[in-house]
């Protein structure tokens, strides 16, 4: 029991609250002196810690908020698959810097988000849905700007303000993408157990022993769940094989594909994809290359060449497959082809690292 106010806590009760709270110790010791000062004379330990604890709490809103300013340059991208390798998610969270993107806490933090956000699928299909944007895969940049607002993301804001408390930096989650085998639409995903979502982890971070066991809880679920610098995602499909395309066979082809996106960074799935008026201003930008005094139709055939050689650079299925030991050149379109005749790839994304 407390006989008086002293003028500092004791070491051992900041020590316990810093225990408690992941607060930095001199964070600690100031909430313990303000409960202190304003407590009465009989609180004891345990009711010290907790009004202090509360305390930590309480300020740490305002002090995320002061750190909300501050530009978040680094970071990791979290890949995770589910059980039944039907959806996939990708999801961006930035730091400041370098030394907090390998910190426990912010690590166990950006799983715990990326698991929950693929457990509320539908929650993530919905916010996409009432953006209206349509792209190759389902992107929501800047996904941060949904939590601050929305109520169903209201757990994600509150284990945020609860870690820049703890950390001391601003923390924001960036972009998130999500694929799936089968259809979005609204609220709901029609998943056709013909295909499968497969991935790929660049620049893979080693979790440390506790981090990897807290992975393991979710086995049971999650099929495939990495943090590194760059990830990709790719849904493939073997509808209309009567014969059967083996998950194996597939499942190999995917992951290839998945390591080709990091490779070749595609923005397009096939050339059909290209807006219109991308596509028109690449053309202005070529026809300024042809050779001047040469006839139209020779022209014609150098800007068509061009153009083939702009889809090899940003669409997907026409690209040079990269992920080969020999020398044999062939597009991953190509490739497709020779895993079935009725194999397709239905969306595919990638999340590098970056702040726009």
């Amino acid at each position: 029991m407390h006989s008086g106010k002293p003028t500092a806590p004791p070491a051992a009760l900041v020590k316990q609250l810093r225990d408690m709270s992941n607060a930095p110790m001199i964070e600690c010791r100031k909430a313990l002196q303000e409960v202190l000062a304003t407590s009465t004379s009989g609180v004891g330990d345990r009711e010290l810690l907790q009004l202090s604890h509360e305390y930590l709490r309480k300020n740490s809103i305002n002090g995320a908020s002061s750190k909300a300013l501050h530009a978040t340059a680094d970071g990791v991208v979290v890949c995770a698959i589910d059980s039944s390798r039907h959806r996939g998610i990708l999801v961006e969270v930035n730091c400041e810097t370098d030394f907090v993107s390998k910190n426990e806490l912010f690590l166990q933090f950006t799983l715990d988000v990326t698991t929950s956000l693929l457990y509320h699928y539908t929650k993530l299909v919905t916010a996409y849905s009432t953006l209206q944007t349509s792209t190759n895969s389902h992107t929501i940049a800047k996904f941060q700007d949904i939590i601050d607002k929305d109520d169903d993301f209201k757990y994600i804001r509150d284990k945020l303000v609860e870690l820049i408390s703890q950390i001391r930096e601003n923390i924001r989650v960036g972009d998130v993408s999500f694929v799936n085998v089968g259809s979005v639409d609204g609220a709901t995903s029609t998943i056709s157990e013909q295909g499968m979502v497969c991935g790929y982890m660049h620049n893979e971070i080693p979790l440390s022993l506790s981090l990897a066991e807290s992975c393991n809880t979710h086995n049971n679920d999650i099929s495939f769940l990495k943090v590194g610098k760059t990830a990709s995602l790719v849904a493939v499909s073997g509808a209309g094989d009567n014969a059967g395309t083996s998950n194996d066979k597939l499942g190999h082809f995917g992951k290839q594909v998945s390591m080709q996106i990091v490779a070749g960074n595609p923005l397009y799935l096939r050339k059909e994809l290209i807006p219109r008026q991308v596509l028109d201003h690449e053309i202005s930008i070529l026809s300024h290359t042809l050779p001047p005094n040469t006839k139209p139709e020779i022209n014609k055939k150098i800007l068509q060449g061009k153009l083939e050689k702009f889809y090899q650079s940003v669409v997907l299925v026409n690209q040079p497959f990269l992920i080969t030991n020999d020398n044999t050149r062939i597009t991953v379109e190509q490739l497709l082809e020779t895993i079935h005749p009725n194999a397709s790839i239905l969306q595919f994304a990638m999340l590098p690292n970056r702040v726009e």
